[in-house]
């Protein structure tokens, strides 16, 4: 191969094939997720402690914990870290399925958490209004986005 190149996916494909695959993780997750408050609510006799603790160890858990993942994706290579993360959480919401006492299925659901926390993005209602700040004032990004500022 040495007088062969490399096959090089252009940039504009590549970005279309990581947005592609990260909505589809995030659909995911999300649908896992509301089965698990669902599952939880329905075999926990409709106890809200119970799901205000599996909120806390799910969603919690990567306010806590974010910054330590983080840290797992910019150390190592991303496109490796995510599809790792995703198939440990594919592997943790087949795990949902296989238990029934709604304490296991909190303990699921953390380690399913655990899993996503290396790639989860931060979001604009989790980050600071300063930093959507510009140069053409405060609220030029919500002109942009065609909200009235």
């Amino acid at each position: 191969m040495k007088g062969r190149r490399a096959m090089r996916t252009p940039p504009r494909t590549a970005v279309r094939r990581l947005a592609l695959a990260r909505a589809i993780s995030e659909t995911g997750s999300a649908a896992a997720y509301t089965a698990l408050l669902d599952a939880v609510f329905i075999r926990s006799g409709g106890s809200a402690a119970w799901l205000g603790l599996t909120l806390l160890v799910t969603h919690g858990v990567a306010g806590m914990l974010g910054p330590l993942g983080g840290i797992l994706g910019d150390k190592f290579d991303r496109k490796r870290v995510m599809i790792l993360s995703d198939l440990a959480s594919a592997v943790a919401f087949l795990g949902l399925a296989l238990v029934r006492d709604p304490g296991a299925l909190v303990g699921v659901g953390f380690v399913s958490a655990l899993a996503e926390i290396p790639f989860c993005q931060p979001r604009p209602s989790r980050t600071s209004w300063r930093s959507r700040r510009t140069s053409h004032g405060p609220t030029a990004w919500s002109r942009r986005a065609g909200t009235p500022g």
